[in-house]
């Protein structure tokens, strides 16, 4: 019996399985009962865990996703967006396992180690109403009374709001490479799938340094604290970044020689310090919704 696409009201033959028009899949005749609607979600998991796969293996291959990309190979992958928000949700989920933090800084690096250290300090006094003339052993004891509840919004946060390093580190992108990829929209593309990196690395990197490499230690008879484990990931972070953004920016935008090495440690400070800027960001917005 013929019907209608519910989604674009194209007209369905009896024997269409998919829309001709949209391309949706034709609905059950009850698409709530159990039979039907279980085959529709494990059509959709393994549909995506196909396409998520090939995706996830190719951003090993520094600059691959972004080059298919702009080359229109676009249904293969997943697209930079989704599969950034995807990873993003990975990350989230190591992070809360681990208990370990790499994108937000806690409250005694915030008012100590950082160049804006000396304000974040007075700002976190006026916010604790420490009165003047407080001696300075006790305005330290409140404020590290504050840093659990501070360092707890800290980790939420952090992991929620990493999306607006993409348009910014796209316009650091941008003028570097203006000749090769003109658009702004590249660069884009381009910066969601370096960021991706970033997240998988983070993720996997403290699963590998700070998880499984203390248990395999155990396992041998020996023994690496949290605090060395953390190091081994801080030391390799920047590096690691700077190796995959190399590769990625020779691929993508077909430069060579020393330029490019100029051009992708450029970028790399700069996302070092959109890191800081971003935990000053957040360290605002803390202050200003406690």
């Amino acid at each position: 019996m013929d019907s209608i696409c519910p989604n674009c009201e194209a007209p369905l033959k009896a024997l269409d399985n998919y829309c001709p028009t949209c391309g949706q899949r034709k609905l059950p005749d009850n698409p709530y009962a159990i039979g039907p609607f279980l085959r529709q979600f494990f059509h959709h998991i393994t549909h995506l865990d196909g396409k998520f796969l090939r995706t996830f293996g190719k951003l090993w291959q520094p600059g691959h996703l972004t080059q298919a990309y702009f080359a229109g190979r676009r249904m293969r992958y997943l697209l930079p967006l989704q599969f950034f928000l995807l990873m993003n949700l990975f990350y989230f989920l190591a992070f809360w396992l681990s208990e370990v933090d790499t994108f937000d800084y806690p409250l005694f690096v915030m008012v100590q180690y950082l160049p804006f250290s000396e304000q974040a300090l007075e700002l976190v006094v006026q916010h604790l109403g420490i009165p003047a003339g407080t001696s300075e052993e006790e305005s330290w004891r409140r404020v590290f009374e504050f840093a659990p509840i501070y360092d707890q919004r800290m980790r939420t946060m952090s992991k929620t709001l990493m999306l607006i390093f993409i348009p910014f580190l796209a316009l650091v992108s941008w003028p570097l490479y203006a000749r090769k990829k003109p658009f702004y929209g590249q660069h884009l593309i381009f910066s969601a799938h370096l960021m991706t990196f970033v997240l998988v690395w983070m993720a996997t990197g403290v699963t590998l340094s700070i998880k499984l490499l203390p248990a395999i230690m155990a396992m041998l008879g020996g023994e690496i604290s949290l605090a060395s484990g953390q190091w081994n990931f801080v030391l390799s972070f920047y590096p690691a970044v700077f190796i995959y953004l190399w590769i990625a920016s020779r691929r993508v935008f077909q430069q060579h020689g020393g330029w490019i090495t100029l051009k992708s440690l450029i970028l790399i400070f700069f996302l070092s310090q959109m890191m800081m800027g971003y935990n000053y960001l957040l360290f605002r917005i803390i202050l200003w919704t406690d």
